[in-house]
This record gives structure tokens, sequence and C-alpha cells, in this order.
């Protein structure tokens, strides 16, 4: 079966397993090799049935299983085929023979050229094709640099965690007499500048009994405080944890990237737009102009 394969005589292959198949001996891998035939014949719907059946009979196979990824490909089912190759790497990534890391790879070296944005949420896949975290490489260098110039500055109206959340609910919510989401966090007096202490309120958000969105947005809203007070450690420091939680929010990015712009660091703020799923026009015409 394999010299008929390797010699492309697909047709020939498939009458050989219409023979197996009378005989009431097909064995999985032989089912595998008919699905093989007809993906690479183009026929992908038959490759579907002959994959289906191959993996009702053995759902552990990861020849088959590598397969089918190719085929999600090849039918422009790409989150697919990324679920898949984060399943294969996860639970057979020792069981793949050097054809199917051929394939696998191949595939989602395709997939990444087509749209690497869906890689964000598909970890195993992005380290199996050595792509790295950029933004967690630009927040290591920022970190770096915005250590040696700290700058004075901290929160006011908003003694806690949970006074925070209040307001920021109260002004989504469009509730008549709270305040405004810009009013939330204000500048304060400068001889309160030691009184924010970042990691304690890393550390109440992170302990909050809440959803990771929420975490985000809390982060988010004591950031703009610091951002508003100059104090654009703090700030950056915030958004980085906000960025632990989801390395790919676009909306911590782009905040990110405005602080750096404040602290006079254009290049690292041009690192962090660049990791955007979404372009933000004016946050490139902020750093154009800087």
């Amino acid at each position: 079966m394999q010299q008929l394969m390797q010699s492309k005589d697909y047709a020939t292959a498939l009458e050989v397993m219409a023979e197996i198949a009378g005989t009431g001996q097909m064995d999985t891998e032989t089912m595998y090799w008919g699905a093989k035939c007809y993906f690479l014949m183009g026929d992908y719907d038959r490759a579907a049935k002959w994959l289906d059946n191959t993996l009702s009979r053995q759902a552990d196979y990861m020849p088959a299983q590598v397969l089918l990824s190719a085929l999600c490909i090849a039918q422009k089912r790409y989150e697919d085929a990324l679920k898949l190759g984060e399943y294969i790497l996860a639970k057979g990534k020792e069981q793949m023979t050097e054809e199917d890391r051929d394939i696998l790879e191949k595939g989602l070296k395709y997939v990444a050229a087509m749209q690497k944005a869906l890689f964000k949420d598909y970890p195993a896949c992005r380290k199996y094709l050595g792509m790295t975290d950029e933004a967690a490489n630009a927040l290591a260098k920022l970190r770096k640099l915005m250590d040696e110039v700290k700058q004075e500055g901290c929160l006011a109206n908003v003694s806690s965690v949970d006074e925070a959340e209040e307001k920021a609910d109260g002004a989504e919510n469009g509730n008549d007499g709270e305040e405004s989401p810009a009013a939330v966090v204000q500048p304060c007096r400068e001889d309160a500048a030691d009184s924010f202490d970042t990691d304690k309120v890393v550390t109440e958000i992170m302990a909050k009994e809440v959803s990771l969105r929420d975490k985000i947005r809390l982060l988010n809203t004591f950031a703009g405080g610091c951002y508003q007070a100059g104090d654009y450690q703090s700030a950056f420091e915030l958004l980085s944890a906000a960025l632990q939680l989801d390395a790919h929010d676009d909306a911590v990015l782009k905040n990110i990237a405005y602080t750096c712009l404040a602290a006079g660091e254009k290049a690292q703020a041009l690192e962090f737009a660049a990791q955007m799923t979404m372009v933000d026009f004016a946050l490139l015409h902020a750093v154009k102009n800087s």
C-alpha cells in the first residue's frame, strides 16, 4: 500500500482497499490510507467520511488526527485546525511519525501565513512553530527602561479595589448621579504620591472572585488613574498584570502603547501596537507625531 501511495497511484490503492474491505479485514491503518488517498486526490468529502470512520474505530489514532487538521486547512477551517493542533500536541506528540510532524508543521505554518492572529488562543501551536510572545518580550524590555524613570503620581478618590469596581460598574450602567468613567480616577496631591501600592492593588484584584474580563477592566481602571496622574510606571505595571491575564487584549495593548508614548518610548509603543488584531489609526497617528 505504501508503495502505491509513494508512486501516487491512488486509484490502484483504492482498488486494493476495496478488495480488502470485501474480505472484512479492514483495519484502522488501511482505513487511514483510504482517507489519505481521497485527500491527495482532492476529494475532501470522501476523505472526511473515511477519516470519520477511522477515528470512530480508534479515536486516538494520531496520523488520522493530523490528516484531519490538514483537511480542515484545505477547507479553510483554520480555527478547527488549530484546535486539533492543540489536541495533537497535548495528547499525541510522542506518537507522531516524521511524516505526521511534517504535515502538521506545514499546515500550521500555512495558517500562520494566512491568519496569524488566530494563534493567540493556541499556545501549544505557537510554541510548536517557535513563535515568540512578542508582547511579553516588549513588556520585559520596557519594564527595565521605565524602572529608571519612575514618575510620581497615584490614585485619588478611590480608596479600595471594591470602591473602584462599584464606581466603574455605576458608570458603565449609566446610573443617574454616578461619576463618569473619567471621574472614577483622578490625579492626587503630591504629598500622597507614595500612598499608591501597585502590588497591593494587583493582589487584591487577582484575589477577587470575578471573571478574567472584570479583573482586566479593574486593572485598566486603576491604570487610567495612574496615567492621568503622570505615574506611568504604575500604569505600566497594572497594564502588565492585565496582559498576564490576556496577552492579546487589544484594549490593554492600546493603553500600554499610549503609556509607552507618554514615557517617551516610541519604539516600545510600536511593538505593542503591532500586537493588536485591529489597527488603531488614532494610536498610529499619535506614534507618528510623537
